[in-house]
């Protein structure tokens, strides 16, 4: 499953983030927004699941 924008995800790390900007290419990766603010790229393999409201 590939996840759209403006969606909230957990990462396998236990991180949680809104999905920002959705790159598809060879490996599809993601820009995310985390709750601290800080904005990181992951792999789609990273992203663990959606999450219906991101807490901190």
């Amino acid at each position: 499953m590939i996840y759209e924008e403006e969606t909230y995800v957990e990462l396998h790390d236990g991180r949680k983030g809104l999905i920002v900007l959705v790159r598809s290419d060879e490996r599809t990766q993601y820009d995310i927004e985390l709750a601290n603010g800080e904005l990181t790229t992951v792999y789609h393999q990273e992203v663990a699941r959606p999450v219906d409201m991101p807490t901190k």
